[in-house]
């Protein structure tokens, strides 16, 4: 049995802010099919992906603690990434820890591998004062 194209069909959100105010979520979709003379794309939702950590082990450290029972449960955490060169904008997102592995070697420190899979949108934030 032969499937219908869904070829034309485009995903929407509604303006948590205006009413009857629908945005096109942008990405992509292959909707190519038999008739295509080349793949054919379509916007589709947008892959946040990962953020990619590596420390310096320490061992009893809170935070490391933290990190790692938050992986073991699967916990989705609110994260913020802020640099050192602009401390007052940055992204924020939520994300679940989905690697904190451990390495060592002769004469090496022993480090972290740790990954956030971000689970939504990323936002910025600014929280430079008004002038």
């Amino acid at each position: 049995m032969a499937g219908e194209s869904s070829q034309g069909i485009a995903l929407f959100y509604e303006d948590p802010e205006e009413a009857d105010t629908w945005i096109k979520v942008p990405g992509e979709l292959d909707v190519s099919d038999l008739d295509s003379e080349a793949r054919e794309y379509v916007a589709a939702l947008p892959d946040e992906g990962s953020v990619s950590l590596e420390i310096n082990q320490l061992h009893g450290n809170a935070t490391q603690n933290f990190m790692m029972d938050a992986k073991i449960a699967r916990t989705i955490l609110n994260w913020r990434i802020r640099q050192k060169v602009d401390p007052d904008q940055g992204i924020t997102f939520a994300a679940f820890i989905s690697e904190f592995s451990f390495a060592a070697g002769t004469d090496a420190v022993k480090k972290i591998s740790s990954s956030l899979r971000v689970t939504e949108k990323a936002t910025r934030y600014d929280l430079t004062p008004a002038p």
